[in-house]
């Protein structure tokens, strides 16, 4: 089981140097910065620029990078131009009262967009559950009761479409269900949560996070060759996305 100690003690023995980007404007989590300082869970360099931070970590100058309260526009701009890449793709990593870690992706609003698209999330995703020795249990949500063909064309769309990709993952060999609408059921049941479009999957890290008390480390973009953590600017500590970052500079 992929826990929060675990995540916190790989970063306690890496000790990797993370750039972090600050809005001046908006401001940044100083005590988390603070405390990732005095608990040697990373060396933390601040960066008030989209693309410096961007370049630091393209050229080794960081070892891995947190967005912090930079834009995302900016910040996702840059890294699709340095790293030749033409959509980023991000896996949020959530935090359950029991002490584990859920994967839930597609979490961008442009991202997931059809069934190939969330299969290669699926991938990468379990590629990085696996450098924290973590095999992944997937549940694939849509937006209805299995039951519920039939209702509205919408709910009809998602439900073949999610259908199609769980069949799509068993072919490939994965721990996977088709759980309809149940939200609920699939955060219990399962380490990795995977939404039937990335605005679902927005509005459930924002609700789990922002109103139900779950933590989140931040979502790391998994279809680039560093570690690069990316968060919300509503978040105010940024340590749990550092401990992270530290993490996974020394997988």
């Amino acid at each position: 089981m992929l826990s929060i100690s675990q995540v916190y003690h790989m970063a306690k023995k890496t000790q990797a140097t993370i750039g972090i980007g600050s809005d001046e404007k908006a401001g940044i989590g100083v005590v988390g910065i603070k405390r990732a300082r005095k608990e040697k869970v990373a060396d933390v360099k601040v960066f008030h620029d989209a693309q410096k931070l961007v370049s630091a970590l393209k050229n080794g100058a960081i070892d891995g990078a947190v967005r912090g309260s930079l834009g995302s526009k900016a910040v996702l701009g840059s890294l699709k131009s340095e790293f030749g890449v033409k959509k980023t793709l991000r896996t949020a990593l959530l935090a359950t009262k029991d002490d584990r870690l859920v994967l839930l992706a597609p979490v961008g609003v442009d991202e997931g967009q059809n069934p190939e698209e969330k299969m290669e999330l699926i991938l990468l995703g379990s590629e990085l559950m696996a450098k924290f020795g973590a095999k992944p249990k997937i549940a694939i949500l849509s937006g209805g009761r299995l039951e519920d063909q039939g209702r509205h064309p919408k709910v009809d769309e998602t439900l073949i479409e999610s259908q199609r990709l769980t069949d799509l993952a068993l072919e490939k060999g994965f721990d996977v269900k088709h759980m309809g609408i149940l939200l609920e059921n699939a955060f219990e049941a399962s380490n990795f949560v995977v939404p039937f479009d990335g605005i679902t999957g927005n509005l459930i890290f924002r609700a789990r996070h922002f109103f139900g008390g779950t933590k989140s480390f931040g979502a790391p973009v998994v279809n680039i060759p560093r570690v690069f953590v990316d968060t919300s600017r509503a978040k105010r500590n940024y340590f749990d996305s550092i401990v992270l970052a530290s993490a996974l500079c020394g997988l």
